[in-house]
């Protein structure tokens, strides 16, 4: 994987991390459900080489997807359902801005149209109270058993999203 994340200030976001949020110890403030919006901002192979509708929507790092996260204190990471698929994330809080994050977690996909993605996704995310945004990236070799196709992607994107308890706008 690729080791450069888009720096949070792409997003804008870079202004307000300036102050600590009081429960900033307390990684579950991030337990719950959350409203998801990823987009591809870069990606390998080059767009010639991929399906026509690449990047397609139906995958969760290029489009809307519910993720639901638990916070499990004795491993350090949050336990992970992410369109009713479940997944272990590692949880690292940044050193200098205890708002930020490092999310990353790795398994198999399986899309709603059945193609098996081998993916590894990491985060560089910030908590807004109701709201987190970052960038991350996703490395996947994928099957569609169906069509007989193949591949491996190397992807960028920015993610937004919104807690069920909160704000439900992106």
């Amino acid at each position: 994987m690729r080791s450069s994340i888009l720096p949070v200030a792409l997003l804008g976001l870079a202004a307000p991390l300036v102050g600590c949020d009081p429960d900033c110890d307390n990684p579950n403030r991030l337990d719950g459900v959350h409203n998801v919006w990823s987009n591809v901002v870069e990606h390998t192979p080059a767009p010639d080489a991929m399906p026509d509708e690449y990047p397609v929507e139906e995958i969760f790092y290029n489009g809307r997807s519910e993720w639901r996260l638990r916070y499990v204190q004795n491993q350090r990471a949050f336990d992970l359902e992410l369109d009713g698929q479940q997944y272990n994330a590692e949880y690292r809080k940044d050193d200098d801005n205890c708002n930020a994050f490092r999310l990353s977690y790795e398994g198999v996909y399986v899309s709603p149209g059945g193609a098996q993605h081998q993916f590894q996704w990491v985060g560089d995310l910030v908590y807004f109270g109701t709201h987190m945004g970052g960038t991350f990236e996703y490395v996947s070799d994928w099957a569609d058993v169906g069509s007989s196709t193949a591949g491996h992607v190397w992807t960028v994107g920015e993610l937004r999203s919104t807690s069920s308890a909160g704000d439900t706008g992106y």
